[in-house]
């Protein structure tokens, strides 16, 4: 995922670094794992896009948040990756000690909202 110019976020499927390490060959770059240091966050629902607009200062509609955008913004107080994997639903990155401040925040603003699912 392109976070930014320089940045990139790699989400592998496998659990081998060394075939990673071997696809970037002479590319210029860190390889580093950081997969204990994040949780996984799901939002998905109707009203996944608005929910999110009230903790984070992004605009989440389709229009300029589309499928497969991604991008590293504030969740409240916590730094947070946002990726739109459907018109409906958004993956969140967010480290693991910030995990249920997320979740709490999330739930917060989705209070009396009806939501297919929140899952860590």
């Amino acid at each position: 995922l392109r976070l930014g110019p320089f940045e990139l976020l790699l989400l592998p499927g496998a659990d081998d670094p060394a075939a990673l390490q071997d696809a970037l060959g002479p590319i210029p770059h860190s390889l580093v794992g950081v997969s204990d240091r994040n949780v996984t966050l799901t939002l998905q629902g109707p009203w996944a896009a608005r929910i999110l607009s009230g903790l984070c200062p992004l605009d989440f509609m389709e229009n300029v948040f589309p499928v497969g955008m991604a991008t590293r913004a504030p969740l409240e107080k916590a730094d947070a990756v946002f990726w739109r994997t459907a018109p409906d639903c958004f993956h969140l990155e967010v480290w693991r000690s910030f995990g249920l401040y997320a979740e709490d925040a999330i739930r917060e603003v989705a209070r009396g909202v009806t939501f297919a699912s929140l899952a860590i």
